[in-house]
């Protein structure tokens, strides 16, 4: 996506300063597309480069991203305000004027050092003692942020407060993702629709801004955290020429604004995560990407010495010193670029810690898996052995018991065959034949049998 924010940049610079006499996409609406990328962003690194890591390194990061760039160029336009008075909106004059009002001066100091609170001093004007005063909706006021080294720096302000909500708002569900957006953009609309008052407000108030930024988190949450792109191949092409061709041609389109600026948008998240597979190994658009954050944050002072100058020079110039200028910021940035690299290599990994609870899932799971494969095996070879140990006392039981069974059996036997002898004997008319001893061997069958009564001893029945 390089080469797409390098053109939004390009534009930024256009509507600052009119180059080849050409309309492109109005500076507010380059910058709000911004906010859609940064969104997709964020929500990518935090989940894929800082899953697990401190948020502490995370802040410390994105800090390290934007103000070295900003304070070189805060650094610059001091030096070109107060050895040459160039400034693209006050001279010297006027910014000696506020600085003789105490509150006015630690206002403008505050916000020119920090970034934050740079959005605010839109709102606010300087009168003719320096004192600052509530100007929004009011007609032909100027605006405090004229005292800024850097004017275009009230957007930073915005980007930092969204990165400071990002880790946490990262953690909420997709619907509610969506349903905060659209409470957002709700805002927005009835801000604008209050008056002109309203409207000058919105434009820098993060609650009011904070859909465009969630807009690019669900474009990475939807497309299965950036995994499957809506748009691959020849689609992917046709429509992001088509949102080139958008940019470039905004102001030349016979279509109303609010479909215009809903285009632009949502062309921006439909390809934004095809874009962001199929070129970020390419190192011409990694460049492009590069370069453009020092390219905005740099063109206003190009601008200012333009204006300044008696005989302007070239459009082609102007671009080609931006361009020159954003080279040598991002020459003297690389150092801090490998800096937050090693930074984040050397992050301890903290579980349970992550972003979300799907990444949770995905680092927890081969240890998870692991762990129940060693408990599935213990369990199982516990289980074997236990059943070969009572197999074991099993058999042995029985054997005693089947002993002990076939003893008394015997025993019984004995028993049963003495007793039946002796009724035997007892029974036998005229007769009482010796009993042989139990255990003894002298029964034999034919005295026994000579013992029995036969059918013709017996007495006849009862007629």
């Amino acid at each position: 996506m390089g080469l797409l924010r390098l053109l939004l940049a390009f534009c930024v610079l256009a509507s600052h300063h009119d180059l080849f006499e050409l309309e492109f996409l109005p500076g507010d609406l380059a910058v709000r597309t911004f906010f859609v990328i940064s969104g997709y962003y964020m929500a990518f690194v935090l989940e894929r480069k800082y899953a697990g890591r401190p948020v502490r390194l995370f802040y410390t990061n994105r800090l390290l991203r934007l103000y070295p760039g900003y304070a070189l160029m805060a650094v610059f336009s001091l030096a070109a305000l107060l050895l040459l008075d160039v400034h693209p909106f006050a001279g010297q004059d006027q910014f000696r004027l506020v600085f003789g009002n105490a509150a006015s001066a630690l206002a403008v100091v505050w916000a020119n050092i920090a970034i934050f609170g740079q959005e605010i001093l839109f709102l606010f004007d300087a009168d003719k003692t320096g004192a600052l005063w509530w100007c929004a909706g009011a007609p032909h006021a100027a605006g405090a942020y004229r005292f800024m080294l850097v004017p275009q720096g009230w957007s930073l302000a915005l980007e930092l407060y969204f990165y400071l909500l990002a880790p946490w708002l990262l953690r909420l569900s997709t619907s509610r993702l969506g349903l905060l957006a659209a409470a957002s953009f709700a805002l927005n609309l009835g801000m604008i629709a209050s008056g002109q008052t309203g409207a000058d407000v919105c434009w820098r108030f993060l609650p009011a801004q904070l859909y465009l930024f969630l807009l690019g988190c669900l474009a990475f949450r939807l497309t299965a955290r950036g995994e499957r792109a809506w748009l691959r191949g020849r689609p992917l092409v046709a429509c992001a020429g088509l949102l080139a061709a958008l940019i470039l041609g905004f102001e030349y389109l016979p279509l109303p604004l609010g479909l215009r600026v809903a285009a632009l948008l949502g062309l921006t998240a439909a390809v934004m995560p095809g874009l962001f597979d199929a070129l970020s190994a390419n190192r011409f658009d990694r460049l492009a990407g590069d370069l453009s954050y020092p390219f905005y944050i740099c063109h206003f002072l190009i601008v200012a010495f333009v204006e300044a100058m008696p005989d302007p020079p070239p459009d082609a110039l102007i671009l080609l010193s931006t361009l020159g200028l954003a080279g040598t910021l991002l020459f003297l940035e690389r150092p801090l670029h490998r800096v937050r690299q090693r930074r984040v290599t050397a992050a301890p990994v903290l579980l349970p810690a992550p972003a979300t609870a799907a990444t949770a899932a995905m680092v927890a799971a081969p240890a998870m898996a692991a762990a129940v494969t060693a408990a599935v095996a213990d369990g199982v070879k516990l289980a074997i052995s236990g059943a070969v140990s009572g197999a074991e006392h099993a058999l042995a039981e029985a054997e005693t018991v089947l002993a002990d069974t076939a003893s008394g059996i015997a025993g019984a036997a004995g028993d049963i065959a003495e007793t039946a002898l002796a009724g035997l004997a007892a029974l036998l008319p005229g007769t009482a034949p010796e009993l042989v001893p139990a255990g003894a061997a002298t029964d034999d069958a034919a005295a026994i049998a000579a013992a029995i009564p036969t059918a013709a001893d017996e007495p006849p029945l009862p007629a």
